[in-house]
């Protein structure tokens, strides 16, 4: 069980330092990481107010939370009480998570009361970013299963291995790339992990074959995978709700050598930043040593930075859990990706990323 009580007590303490009388989270429509990160609610809808000295839940199951909020009651009616809290303790500041479904509710608040908005969704994200050990133990194993996903893909794909024996490492009746759709590649992944005790739902997952893998970011298909055709894979599980993110690209099949000189490069750099991510070592530092691996290969102009994309970024129970790694310097209770790449415009993409935690 995490510590609530203790997590509560954190937050109330700084909502003076962000000068908020109060500060309303909700999981209206889904999972939520800050309303679970506080009170441990999974099931929506959901609502959390909290002030200086005062703690509430609104839940399917009030009597659940008896022993950590001051007061629980049941959703029905949330909003009526809601206003009558923030008029009771006078409230003339409230904090709201700007990034996700408690705007709304803030907003909804707000109507019948002249109170002011504070976005603190930053703040909130930043209170997360340091994990327990138990936080770090339920990361560890999300990234261990993640990894069963793709049993028989890792090692260069397919290559020089028969159907039978990728299936036999896979637990699949048939197995390869070719003429099997992106679809099919991604539901092979989700029975993995769910044999497994997880999903593959810390994001859709993405396969991606081909030109489309030069798009960093774009969504599974029902696009036929063709032999000779780079394969990149972008997939991670959620275990305890915190979630693991990684990529592979595969060759599948002979490739021609600007794609052999680009993975190269990549999986170069991607060993550099590995061996220097250690507490203490700033997030830019990691950036520069990744994108000098890069330029000496002479490919710079399409690194994942040409792109616009960031080196890496916190991990957590969102799986962009607080932003690129930045400027930050790495400490003991993080977790974060690495993910240098190379994409070229219609040809392919190339991306190795893990998870990194960085333990006690």
């Amino acid at each position: 069980m995490f510590d609530f009580a203790k997590r509560i007590g954190k937050l109330q303490r700084s909502l003076r330092k962000w000068g908020c009388d109060a500060l309303i989270l909700s999981a209206l429509e889904g999972f939520d990481a800050n309303c679970f990160y506080y009170s441990g609610e999974e099931t929506f809808p959901a609502l959390l107010v909290l002030t200086r000295a005062s703690s509430t839940i609104f839940s399917l199951e009030p009597e659940a939370h008896e022993n950590v909020f001051g007061s629980s009651l049941p959703i029905k009616g949330a909003r009526e009480k809601i206003s009558e809290i923030l008029k009771k303790e006078k409230v003339k500041r409230l904090g709201v998570d700007d990034v996700s479904h408690s705007a709304g509710a803030a907003l909804r608040a707000r109507k019948k009361l002249k109170t002011e908005l504070v976005p603190v969704g930053a703040e909130l994200s930043r209170l997360r970013l340091l994990k327990d050990g138990r936080e770090l133990a339920c990361i560890r194993k999300s990234c261990s299963i993640a990894l069963k996903c793709v049993a028989g893909f890792e090692g260069g794909g397919f290559a020089g291995k028969t159907e039978h024996e990728v299936a036999g490492e896979m637990g699949l009746e048939k197995a390869g790339f070719a003429g099997r759709t992106e679809h099919e590649i991604a539901g092979w992944m989700e029975l993995r992990a769910r044999k497994n005790g997880a999903a593959l739902d810390a994001f859709p997952p993405m396969v991606l074959s081909g030109g489309r893998s030069a798009f960093f970011h774009n969504a599974t298909s029902s696009k036929k995978i063709s032999s000779r055709e780079p394969v990149l894979i972008d997939w991670g599980c959620r275990v305890g709700n915190y979630c693991s993110d990684y990529t592979r690209t595969y060759a599948n099949g002979t490739l021609d050598q600007q794609f052999l000189d680009a993975f190269e490069a990549v999986e170069e750099s991607f060993k550099a930043v590995m061996k220097a991510a250690k507490p203490g070592v700033g997030g830019e530092k990691l950036e520069k040593i990744a994108l000098d691996v890069i330029k000496q290969h002479g490919f710079e102009k399409y690194s994942h930075a040409a792109t616009g994309l960031s080196l890496g970024h916190f991990v957590g129970l969102d799986v962009h859990d607080g932003g690129s790694l930045g400027k930050e310097k790495l400490r003991r209770g993080m977790a974060f990706t690495i993910e240098p790449g190379i994409y070229i415009p219609k040809k392919f993409g190339i991306r190795i990323e893990n998870t990194v935690v960085l333990g006690y």
